[in-house]
């Protein structure tokens, strides 16, 4: 923002985007502080669910390298953005993290495999048509 080529429009404008990216990190934090849904609360006791949570939170967003700006069934919804990605920033999830992105990840679940579903959630993804022949060569 020291380079002279900045306008005063352009350095308004960057002010205000990295305002909202604030407000954003801000408001995921405090759902991350709300208390997590029981079920998965229950699940998250276990410390090899809890990376694998990690792991898959850190897969979704791979996929999210628009941070849901397109509707691509990649990613993360635009609910789950900025949530899923603090969480795939995280070194270790501890349980209340990891009862939150277990719920992310429940949301997301036909986008991992039929393996990690069974070990985050004890149940085999349900067989769908896929409608898409990239997803599906993919193996979403």
């Amino acid at each position: 923002m020291a380079a002279d080529s900045w306008t005063r429009w352009g350095l308004r404008a960057a002010e205000r985007c990295l305002s909202n990216a604030e407000g954003n990190v801000r408001r995921a934090e405090e759902r991350l502080g709300r208390p997590a849904p029981a079920r998965f609360f229950a699940l998250a006791w276990d410390e090899a669910i809890r990376a694998s949570a990690l792991e898959a939170c850190r897969y979704i967003s791979g996929l999210d390298a628009d941070w849901a700006a397109e509707r691509n069934a990649r990613g993360w919804s635009q609910a789950t953005t900025w949530t899923g990605h603090i969480l795939s920033e995280r070194a270790v999830l501890t349980r209340a993290e990891a009862a939150h992105a277990l719920a992310l990840l429940h949301q997301h679940r036909r986008q991992l495999s039929h393996d990690a579903n069974v070990v985050l959630f004890g149940e085999p993804l349900a067989p769908r048509r896929r409608a898409d022949p990239e997803q599906a060569a993919l193996g979403f």
